[in-house]
């Protein structure tokens, strides 16, 4: 809207053009996002990528099965979007001032439980304490991508698409050989990939801007992306090194990732390094003025998963209540403790009545406690 709009100077002050427009397209989308995620099992976007780990989880395989043996619930999801959007329209007209009033409610009084809420869903996978340690690198990975500008869906439809895509490179190589690379639909595909990089670089929207690397102190308000360029850069090389342990069939989706990932991430690096100025995929978002730095709301992920190794989820995400929102909102002491009892109270029911075991801490191994608050009894 802003680039085809002859009269940009309104956008952002207040223009109601630069809100139907977006959310047009994000109502849009979801249709057409849904037929190459349930036909081919490849996300049609960031949302859909989460739909199909969904379906991967319950044991739905997406692709020709939902044309034929789960035909009925491809229709239900059809009719669903369908019927969704026209009763969305009416409910949001009746209630859209009531919904409104939710953004006057300050983060610090709703972070807390939905952070807690994503660690008790984490936990219920495998119920394992591996997945709580494993949300956190993941957490922490997906922040530091945003601070940095690169791309988290890409990540997330990777992750989703690499078991899929593994396979069919075996089986193609198996049939084509390196004949395969000239099959005309792979080089279209090919093509097609390329000029999407080359359109995701050029209509980045951090195109153009440009960040003094230097400054004050100089190189160093460069390290932040540089490091993590180089973290990037090294695990590649890592799946590079250990791609060889593999016969030839088994190495060549690895390491074709990885010379791929290396290729692009060369450049990238030697840009960093030795840029005067910080432009476009450079991008820094604690350039900008912020009142808490990416750090600081990790270590309260950090603060959270200690206090559940120390106390148990129950206890540990009490006190981890009860400390971020006296911290962070600064109401009184009372409330802050009624708040952590009340969600840990609802955790715990919904831990009994569904025979869900919480996870459990040092606490759990001196104290003997009941079910739904860690222990085992």
């Amino acid at each position: 809207m802003v680039q085809t709009s002859k009269n940009r100077e309104n956008f952002g002050k207040g223009d109601v053009r630069g809100v139907l427009a977006p959310e047009s397209a994000n109502n849009a989308k979801e249709g057409g996002a849904l037929i190459p995620t349930l036909l081919f099992g490849i996300p049609g976007s960031g949302s859909m990528a989460i739909l199909l780990g969904g379906f991967i989880l319950i044991g739905i395989e997406p692709g020709m099965p939902m044309l034929t043996k789960y035909l009925d619930l491809t229709f239900v999801m059809i009719w669903s979007v369908a019927l969704a959007n026209i009763l969305a329209t009416a409910i949001c007209l009746v209630t859209a001032n009531y919904w409104a009033m939710l953004t006057t409610i300050r983060y610090a009084l709703l972070a807390p439980f939905m952070i807690v809420l994503i660690f008790f869903a984490a936990f219920q996978a495998t119920r394992d304490w591996n997945d709580l340690f494993a949300l956190f690198v993941m957490g922490a990975l997906g922040v530091l991508m945003k601070r940095f500008g690169w791309s988290r869906p890409a990540l997330l439809i990777g992750y989703f698409l690499a078991p899929q895509i593994e396979p069919t490179l075996y089986q193609a190589q198996q049939v084509y050989g390196l004949t395969f690379f000239q099959r005309p639909i792979v080089i279209v595909l090919t093509l097609l990939v390329f000029g999407s990089i080359w359109a995701a670089w050029r209509y980045n929207p951090n195109h153009g801007k440009t960040y003094d690397a230097a400054g004050p102190h100089g190189r160093g308000k460069m390290l932040p992306q540089l490091a993590f360029g180089l973290g990037m850069f090294g695990f590649a090389a890592y799946a590079l090194a250990d791609s060889f342990r593999y016969s030839l069939n088994a190495r060549m989706f690895p390491m074709g990732v990885a010379v791929i990932a290396l290729a692009f991430l060369g450049p990238l690096l030697f840009q960093m390094y030795r840029a005067p100025k910080a432009a476009g995929i450079l991008y820094d978002s604690e350039r900008e003025p912020a009142d808490r730095s990416d750090y600081y709301f990790l270590g309260w992920f950090a603060v959270l998963l200690g206090a559940i190794g120390l106390g148990g989820f129950a206890v540990g995400s009490a006190l981890f209540i009860y400390l971020f929102t006296t911290r962070e909102a600064g109401v009184a002491h009372r409330r802050n403790g009624l708040l952590a009892v009340g969600c840990v109270s609802w955790l715990a029911l919904m831990a009994y009545l569904l025979t869900l075991q919480l996870p459990s801490g040092l606490l759990q191994m001196f104290v003997d406690m009941p079910m739904w608050l860690g222990g085992s009894e």
